[in-house]
């Protein structure tokens, strides 16, 4: 029996203001993140599933709550944590308490909104889509939809480590491009979730710290014309 062939699943997303010959960055499905966006000083995390309990009902508990310990003298509005775990407990309920931080992964989970003094859902919140690299030696994140970054994002399907590497040997190393800089081509097998024929992947990889994988969905002949402006021939490579 044939061995099925393991497909990957990458975006390229191309930034107005980053553009490089038509090229934009290239990431794989697993480094791109979904989260959602809190104003975290306002919002606490309890780890309960809002399938397992009536948010308006918790809600309203909690108002009574409330409203019982201020008659008692005993509430403080900025002890919200301590007035959680003690609003569970005599609700025997098992909850894990904690602040919010400014983006939550996008999950369902019951979330107490300070502010507004109710129960919400996170998984109700507006998702942001963003990507986590590693910059030098720091970590950033570049977000698709902050209303700040003018991103088109192209999503491709290509079959898994069967890139060929158009590199060529310059006397001391295998390089497209300058020390350190490499190309790969890969047939691509859908765009955008429609399947193609005769579409191909060109990616550009450094080993330059700080530096991110580039890549452009080219046409049969487009390939031809790019490998032959590097002092490539398509019949080398297809």
């Amino acid at each position: 029996m044939k061995k099925m062939e393991e497909l990957t699943k990458m975006q390229i997303w191309e930034d107005y203001y980053e553009e490089e010959e038509g090229f934009g960055y290239l990431y794989r499905e697993e480094e791109i993140k979904k989260a959602v966006t809190i104003d975290y000083d306002n919002y606490y995390l309890t780890g309960l599933d809002p399938k397992n309990h009536n948010l308006e009902e918790l809600t309203e508990k909690y108002d009574k709550f409330r409203k019982q310990k201020e008659e008692d003298g005993d509430y403080d509005e900025y002890e919200t944590i301590e007035n959680l775990e003690e609003f569970f407990s005599d609700l025997e309920v098992v909850a894990e308490i904690s602040a919010c931080t400014d983006e939550e992964e996008l999950r369902n989970e019951v979330v107490f909104n300070w502010n507004d003094s109710e129960f919400e859902d996170l998984g109700g919140f507006d998702e942001l889509v963003y990507v986590s690299y590693l910059d030098g030696q720091s970590n950033r994140k570049k977000h698709i939809n902050d209303g700040y970054n003018d991103i088109s994002i192209t999503e491709v399907i290509v079959v898994a480590d069967a890139e060929t590497c158009i590199d060529v040997w310059d006397g001391s190393n295998y390089t497209t491009g300058g020390i350190g800089c490499h190309e790969y081509i890969n047939k691509v097998l859908e765009i955008d979730d429609d399947e193609v024929e005769d579409m191909w992947l060109v990616q550009r990889s450094s080993q330059w710290q700080g530096s991110r994988d580039t890549a452009n969905v080219m046409t049969k002949k487009e390939l031809e014309t790019y490998l032959k402006d590097i002092g490539r021939d398509l019949e080398d490579y297809l």
